[in-house]
């Protein structure tokens, strides 16, 4: 219409080469080129209403059109192809999500739990954190890990170290014998998965929540300590012993120690992977996770996890890598409500 109401020296109608790659973005491949079909039947209207001469000139522009059309049109089947594909992906990602990292119960025995979990890659939802709490006999308990490295390839260590823990929680009485099996399962996978999957090794922290007692039972190999509100006053609980992480390259004795925490109704636990104590800024300023924990808990917005993992993570500078925190809150054993 523009090129009829002008000048016939000033041609528009070469903005028809445009069409076909917009169409594409929203059509398929049969409307992408109909639509590039019935561009090339306008750009020779236009063309003789120029005065250009049929051959070359007016069937040379549509040739190209067409040629330009059907470029547009595969690009976008391909598209729309892939995008398909990253959705069935992401809804598999989805179905893994629910099946290795099912969240916990938010009340479990003396226990209400408050999660957050960021993976270090945008598209999965699984990374190499690992976290999971069950109720067994009289008490409760709780696993945190982190997988050498991130994203998918940690997914597999992630996975057994975790089915392990599922399992073997319930068997040990001694919550000292839970890393030796969770270590024994890796040593397995080792024996029959890929090197770069099998060698991962893991840091992980394990805590029992007895019922009828104030404390909680604190066991950790190479996994940063707890953050512990006991009293009032919030600090970096003290261990008494850190063993190595789990499935070093390098056979090292895995001597198990237990701290015994204070840990009475009102007190609360916060546990954590180093993708939120080791977030730091250019100036290497390490996030004062401490000193953010405690604001947090304070505020009257509860839960407060996943606004301290989103601080930190804001906080920090680095690529991001995959996040986990699980506060315990400690409350008083309600015998009227079914435990999970």
């Amino acid at each position: 219409m523009v090129d009829l109401l002008t000048p016939t020296r000033e041609r528009y109608d070469r903005f028809l080469y445009v069409v076909p790659g917009v169409a594409a973005l929203s059509w398929g491949l049969g409307a992408t080129l109909l639509i590039g079909l019935a561009s090339a039947v306008v750009a020779v209207l236009l063309d003789r209403w120029a005065g250009d001469p049929l051959v070359p000139g007016a069937l040379a522009n549509a040739v190209v059109l067409l040629s330009v059309s059907a470029v547009c049109a595969v690009a976008g089947a391909v598209r729309a192809r892939r995008t398909h594909e990253a959705e069935r992906l992401a809804a598999l990602a989805e179905v893994a999500q629910r099946a290795l990292l099912r969240p916990p119960p938010r009340n479990l025995g003396t226990v209400q739990i408050d999660l957050a979990y960021h993976s270090a890659v945008d598209e999965a939802r699984v990374g190499g954190d690992f976290y999971k709490a069950l109720r067994v006999d009289s008490a409760v308990r709780v696993i945190v890990g982190d997988v050498q490295g991130k994203g998918l390839a940690a997914v597999e260590t992630a996975a057994v170290a975790l089915s392990s823990f599922r399992e073997w929680a319930y068997e040990c009485r001694d919550l000292r014998e839970i890393p030796h099996r969770i270590e024994a399962s890796m040593e397995r996978l080792q024996e029959r998965a890929a090197e770069a999957v099998g060698q991962r090794f893991a840091s992980v922290i394990l805590v029992e929540i007895p019922d009828d007692e104030p404390i909680a039972r604190v066991v950790s190999c190479g996994h940063p300590p707890p953050v512990l509100s006991s009293g009032g006053k919030v600090s970096m609980a003290e261990l008494e012993d850190v063993s190595p992480p789990l499935h070093l390259a390098a056979p090292v004795p895995l001597d198990v120690r237990v701290t015994s925490l204070p840990f009475a109704p009102g007190d609360w636990l916060l546990l954590y992977s180093d993708g939120i104590s080791e977030a730091r800024t250019d100036d290497g300023t390490f996030y004062p996770l401490t000193r953010r924990a405690e604001r947090f808990a304070a505020s009257p917005s509860q839960p407060w996890a996943d606004a301290l993992l989103r601080d930190a993570e804001s906080w920090s500078t680095a690529e991001r890598d995959d996040a986990t925190a699980l506060v315990l809150h400690r409350v008083p054993l309600d015998t009227t409500r079914p435990q999970s």
